[in-house]
């Protein structure tokens, strides 16, 4: 390579634009980020919360889809809702392998049922999501790349929703 070719090509990568990568995610950054994740189809799904989420206002909000598109493909629930049908639970087992740890979070879309789940052993998490019609399990997401872990918000979103019961179909 001549000394004329390596000037070309420092030149080049010293003036192309640095990009870093942004985050994957739905959420606006008013918006508080409880969850998101991407899978192997380059999709992202996310769970936003207002900045006035507590349990008399603000809204939690489900988005999924390619984020190089305008809009996510599925929005739950379509406007900010407080009175959503958002159910949660979590547990934590301790044994001779060590702590486990599970939150889940749930929602219903007409005959659809979507559950995220964020497993958590030995410090090491698996995110997924769950699509469930009519009591069959139809297809299980498993995230590829974490944003935001449900399990860092888990106290919060179980406060403000409140929960004693919970359906993990």
């Amino acid at each position: 390579m001549t000394s004329r070719q390596i000037l070309f090509f420092a030149v080049a990568l010293l003036s192309a634009p640095a990009r870093a990568a942004e985050p994957q995610t739905w959420c606006a950054s008013a918006e508080r980020e409880l969850f998101s994740c991407t899978f192997s189809n380059k999709k992202v799904a996310s769970l936003c919360a207002t900045p006035d989420w507590t349990r008399s206002s603000g809204s939690l909000q489900y988005r999924f889809g390619k984020p190089q598109n305008p809009e996510p493909e599925m929005t739950y629930p379509a406007t900010g809702n407080h009175s959503a049908n958002f159910r949660a639970m979590s547990s934590d087992l301790l044994d001779q392998k060590g702590n486990e740890r599970s939150v889940w979070l749930s929602f219903q879309v007409g005959k659809y049922r979507y559950v995220i789940q964020d497993f958590e052993r030995q410090a090491i998490h698996r995110q997924i999501i769950k699509v469930v019609r009519d009591e069959t399990l139809l297809q299980t997401l498993v995230c590829d790349k974490n944003t935001s872990l449900l399990s860092r918000q888990r106290e919060k979103i179980l406060y403000l929703l409140d929960e004693d019961e919970f359906d993990e179909r």
